[in-house]
């Protein structure tokens, strides 16, 4: 796993969930559902903060984002756009 694009994953669902007032620590296996907080619009926030941060497009994988369930499944379709 690329740490680069982790930790940028990371770091701002971090913050979507802090802003929100959610206390959570973020892992690998951490969910990307309403139970943590995030609703679709939280997960276009994350994904344009990880596209600035990676200077990345993802465009052609939203349909994939869509269906990742964890950290780590997100992670692994970014990487395909970036690394």
């Amino acid at each position: 796993m690329n740490d680069k694009v982790n930790d940028a994953i990371i770091k701002n669902f971090q913050q979507i969930l802090d802003e929100s007032g959610i206390e959570a620590v973020i892992t690998e296996e951490t969910e990307l559902n309403r139970d943590m907080g995030i609703d679709s619009l939280g997960i276009v926030n994350l994904i344009l903060s990880i596209e600035e941060d990676l200077e990345i497009e993802l465009d052609d994988y939203l349909a994939e984002i869509r269906n990742a369930h964890t950290v780590k499944e997100l992670s692994a379709i970014i990487e395909k756009a970036c690394c």
